[in-house]
């Protein structure tokens, strides 16, 4: 006969864990950013929105809840807006300046924790008051430029610029502006290009034009996406100039075998895109200067280029030549079957052929004045100053001499004949300063090649 069982089974169900580190924040006046993390177990997490200090009342378990479904009633009623297994999510279903408690359950197959709870609390951005200051700049260039300021007591700041003159567009309340730091490429705000958008205080603005002044406006704001308030009624403003191009002569020896020697030397050069007439190979021919030397002067924007010279498309040139930034004489070295290794040579002792041109006067001012001039085809260049008259045939530079120049006339720049030496180098422009009012200053400009006692000028034109 069969007894009655002893045996009995006893089942324990532990209660759900609640997710850690709930979080809820405005990141826009109508978005709640939440995260949190999963309990140990990694269940999904469901997320319920109620008014703040609501009355909330617990998921049913059992049941199954969907975003959109609603939990208690009235002033008490809650809205499930997450149920899944990610760590964070944005809340859209907002309003501008309500507050928000949210609570967060853990929960498995229709079960849930017993929820934790964070709360939202909406914040209206207000105008920041005080605007940027002390506007500086360093490291000019042809193409690029930083800028350094003071920030004022905005969150953040946009930088506007514009080429040639100061922009007129202002700011917008309630609007983003998308910043690309290469001129052109950010939002276009008015008639100028946010070029910056963050907390910092400085940027490097690329992508600009040699020898181009620009203008820049800082405008602080506080706030995101549809709650953003500039400070538009003062702002930092000021403008640079880029540095004109880069200038540079180049000097080669033709190699006498394993080259076209009728066709001369070219030049091709590049950057990160081409200079001025480099666009297609072979380049551009160079100079004939003289026992089997050859010359070509041009300009380039970027802080290094790099160079081939070759005998115009007779298949024989050297190997690259790369990141050359000065004025440089190269020679043929070795031929390796297909091109010529090069070497860095001295520079042949030769007077340059082509003068300076086209003198032109700016910044006119009653102690001084801006010069500027197409330079000829030394690799550097003197000018010589005379007030009240032309320098006569005694301030001609001698060749074999250095000249020391200051662009205050008439000061510590080499007096050179009954003139002074105002500029020695290789760029087209300088300010002279130390002038006297209502004075008619003459200038002249040389041109030459070498240095020291191997200096050769050209004075036959100038």
């Amino acid at each position: 006969m069969w007894g009655t069982p002893t045996s009995t089974l006893t089942i324990t169900v532990n209660a759900l864990n609640n997710p850690s580190s709930p979080s809820a924040a405005f990141t826009e006046s109508a978005k709640v950013h939440l995260t949190w993390s999963k309990d140990a177990q990694g269940h999904n997490v469901m997320i319920v929105r109620y008014a703040k200090d609501a009355s909330p009342t617990a998921p049913t378990n059992g049941t199954a809840y969907s975003v959109g479904s609603t939990l208690g009633s009235g002033d008490n009623q809650g809205k499930v807006v997450y149920n899944g297994n990610e760590t964070s999510c944005d809340d859209t279903g907002v309003t501008s300046g309500n507050n928000y408690d949210y609570y967060f359950y853990s929960e498995n197959n229709s079960y849930y924790s017993s929820g934790v709870k964070a709360t939202a609390n909406s914040t209206t951005p207000t105008t920041p008051t005080t605007a940027a200051s002390n506007l500086s700049f360093s490291s000019v260039k042809p193409t690029k430029m930083t800028l350094s300021w003071t920030s004022g007591n905005g969150a953040n700041r946009i930088v506007v610029a514009k080429a040639g003159s100061a922009p007129t567009g202002t700011p917008s309340d309630g609007s983003s502006y998308t910043a690309n730091a290469a001129y052109g490429s950010g939002t276009a705000l008015g008639d100028g290009y946010v070029v910056y958008n963050g907390s910092s205080n400085t940027v490097t603005v690329t992508a600009l034009t040699a020898s181009t002044t620009y203008y820049f406006a800082i405008y602080e704001y506080n706030g995101t996406g549809t709650a953003t308030k500039y400070l538009t009624s003062s702002y930092l403003s000021g403008n640079q100039a880029t540095a004109a191009p880069y200038q540079i002569t180049l000097k080669f020896k033709m190699p006498t075998e394993n080259w076209t020697t009728a066709n001369g030397v070219y030049l091709y050069a590049w950057d990160s895109d081409h200079p001025n007439g480099f666009v297609t190979w072979p380049g551009v021919a160079m100079e004939s200067i003289g026992s089997n030397w050859y010359t070509k002067t041009f300009t380039f924007t970027n802080e290094t280029v790099d160079i081939i010279f070759n005998d115009n498309n007779s298949g024989h040139q050297t190997v690259d030549i790369t990141g050359v930034s000065a004025s440089t004489c190269y020679e043929y070295d070795t031929w390796n079957g297909s091109q010529w290794t090069t070497k860095i040579a001295s520079c042949p002792e030769v007077s340059p052929t082509t003068a300076a041109s086209n003198l032109s006067f700016s910044s006119v001012k009653p102690s001084k004045m801006t010069l500027s001039w197409t330079s000829g085809n030394g690799a550097n260049r003197i000018v010589v100053a005379k007030a009240g008259s032309a320098p006569t045939s005694t301030s001609v530079p001698s060749d074999g001499s250095s000249y020391t120049a200051n662009a205050a006339y008439g000061t510590s720049g080499t007096a050179l004949g009954d003139g002074y030496v105002v500029y020695n180098g290789s760029s087209n422009t300088v300010t002279v300063t130390g002038l006297s009012p209502s004075t008619t200053y003459y200038f002249k400009i040389y041109e030459y090649n070498g240095t020291g006692t191997a200096t050769k000028y050209l004075t036959s034109s100038y």
